[in-house]
């Protein structure tokens, strides 16, 4: 198994076809419990039966908001595909990070949903990513926005990086972020912090995730 080490302990990301142990079965049950508080997407697409509002500086926990927002995930890349973690920000706009053929009928699929629950999307934001670039494209098609309307992100919504376990599968490598998030990370999610890589992919706590989207939703509100 590959071996990665965080505040002294150590998760492993096993290589083969083994069994998963129980510890990673309980690991996705309490994370599943802790991300029912927050909210983490790769786009962002606000809806509101009026036209975007506007406001002063959002501090979180924030007691109401001016828009209503729909966190869609981007539909599963070639990468994801290949059950590879890809999350440094340099290679995400390369074309085989892309949206693959199932992700483009999952987009498409989320798309329909919207219009089934009478979901008004009136402005969206994405990620640079690539596969995030391929959904915004799709949302536009599908829910006939003006291009003008859903433009790119810079930062905000970039996904986790995972420092040395880049490119390790998929599949597998969840499992161990997701034991040492339950370990480590705490109620605010600032410890448990995947090991450091060496070629500049950065090794990101849960909680830093969580405060770029609590930053990119102040500063939609201000706009």
């Amino acid at each position: 198994p590959t071996r990665g080490r965080s505040g002294g302990r150590c998760y492993s990301v096993p290589s083969d076809g083994g069994t998963e142990c129980a510890d990673c079965e309980s690991a996705s049950r309490s994370r599943r419990s802790f991300l029912q508080t927050i909210v983490v997407g790769s786009s962002s697409f606000g809806r509101s039966a009026q036209p975007a509002g506007a406001r002063g500086y959002v501090r979180f926990p924030a007691k109401d908001l001016s828009n209503t927002y729909v966190f869609m995930r981007a539909g599963e890349s070639l990468l994801e595909e290949d059950d590879t973690w890809s999350s440094n920000p340099l290679f995400l706009t390369n074309r085989e990070a892309a949206l693959s053929d199932m992700g483009q009928r999952q987009v498409v699929e989320a798309c329909r949903y919207l219009k089934r629950e009478g979901i008004d999307v009136t402005q969206g934001r994405y990620s640079l990513a690539a596969s995030c670039a391929d959904t915004a494209d799709i949302v536009v098609e599908q829910l006939k926005l003006g291009r003008d309307r859903v433009v790119p992100e810079f930062t905000y919504l970039d996904g986790r990086g995972v420092g040395a376990w880049d490119f390790a599968s998929l599949n597998k490598t969840q499992e161990a972020v997701w034991a040492m998030d339950v370990d480590e990370a705490g109620i605010s999610g600032r410890g448990g912090r995947p090991p450091e890589n060496d070629d500049g992919t950065p090794a990101e706590t849960l909680g830093e995730q969580v405060t770029r989207l609590q930053n990119c939703i102040s500063l939609l509100e201000t706009l």
